[in-house]
């Protein structure tokens, strides 16, 4: 039987999300264009400060469902190249082989 609240959740949920993610892109972009819209009058200091921590609440809010959006693309861990979120559950492992392949880190292993 189909359950009306979980669908009506889902889709509050999923608009929510999307939403956030919308916000979180307008106002990223935004800030790359800061030091224009300071300089032409268009923003104050004042504005620049409340872009800068709305995207950083906004990235704390996104961290709540980034690895379900991202798995909505469907793109294979190849094609992302991230030790994180792996669908086999060796996040770790991959992570710790990543850091250890990396020539900076190379230098100064104890022993």
């Amino acid at each position: 039987m189909i359950n009306i609240q979980e669908i009506l959740f889902y889709v509050v949920w999923q608009v929510g999300s999307l939403d956030t993610m919308c916000r979180l892109f307008i106002l990223s972009s935004l800030s790359n264009w800061t030091d224009w819209f300071l300089a032409t009058g268009y923003m104050t200091k004042l504005h620049f400060f409340m872009i800068k921590d709305s995207v950083a609440n906004l990235c704390q809010e996104l961290r709540s469902f980034a690895v379900v959006a991202v798995d909505a693309f469907d793109f294979s861990d190849s094609i992302l190249r991230s030790p994180l979120g792996r669908r086999d559950g060796a996040v770790y492992d991959a992570y710790f082989k990543r850091v250890n392949q990396d020539p900076r880190n190379s230098q100064n292993k104890p022993e």
